[in-house]
């Protein structure tokens, strides 16, 4: 059985949706293990041989959540990075963009540099374990000197998003004739009024080796835009109130 990531309104509602699923897997003879929760109420409940190992020492647990490290007691997410410094060819710099998974889209504009320099790679038409020009070899070297910094990130889980919250959507795609991209935000208006807004997630892409116009690659990120925000509307929309979906390309 695979891990299951998931999240609820309240400490009161966790607690009693993990004694129904203990008790409805149960009846088919499963044991749930490997729980985690940023509520110490919640942990308390649970014998420590079916929490997660990390979550034994709740002042100092992390655990990987989809490529992210998740910090329960900061409820935030964090990137590991270890980099080894590995000569430039299209080979090692595919190897090393691979590695960082990034399914929120929060480093975009790191992924979108490095997938721009295979693109130039590509470009150079060279073999998969050849040298490219100096000039790339010397990116290449400060691009890895640079990316450690990643683990100094971290970005908030909880988004001030609540059931009895009004949210609204605000998307922004832009192109350029090197690549298009698109990010969308969460507008959080609470019952007292006051406005929170939040990075949600974001999505570049390269442009084509072949050459298009700039109004063209405009329509990709509008395209690409409207596909992500749909996917994030139709991801709250059961959980909360969606008022609003505006969106601009620029």
């Amino acid at each position: 059985m695979d891990d299951i990531c998931s999240s609820v309104s309240s400490e009161s509602v966790a607690i009693e949706l993990q004694a129904q699923l203990v008790a409805m897997f149960k009846t088919g003879g499963f044991e749930l293990s490997k729980w985690a929760s940023n509520s110490s109420a919640l942990l308390s409940r649970i014998p420590d041989e079916d929490k997660l190992e990390s979550c034994l020492s709740w002042d100092d647990s992390s655990f990987k959540v989809l490529g992210l490290s998740w910090h329960p007691v900061t409820d935030t997410f964090a990137y590991e990075v270890n980099v080894k410094s590995t000569e430039c060819t299209k080979r090692n710099v595919l190897k090393l963009t691979a590695s960082i998974f990034d399914v929120l889209g929060l480093l975009a504009p790191v992924t979108l540099y490095a997938n721009l320099l295979i693109k130039h790679l590509w470009q150079q038409n060279i073999g998969w374990d050849e040298k490219p020009p100096e000039h790339i070899q010397n990116v290449w070297r400060v691009f890895q000197q640079e990316l450690t910094l990643l683990s100094s990130l971290s970005f908030r889980r909880h988004i001030d998003v609540f059931s009895d919250s009004h949210v609204t959507l605000v998307g922004f795609g832009d192109a350029s004739e090197k690549a298009y991209a698109c990010v969308i935000y969460s507008v959080v208006k609470s019952p007292q009024g006051e406005v929170m807004t939040n990075l949600v997630c974001a999505k570049s892409k390269v442009s084509p080796l072949k050459t298009l116009s700039i109004p063209r690659l405009e329509l990709c990120a509008a395209r690409l835009l409207s596909k992500l925000i749909k996917q994030v509307a139709d991801t709250y929309s059961p959980r909360v109130k969606i008022n609003k979906i505006p969106s601009v390309s620029l």
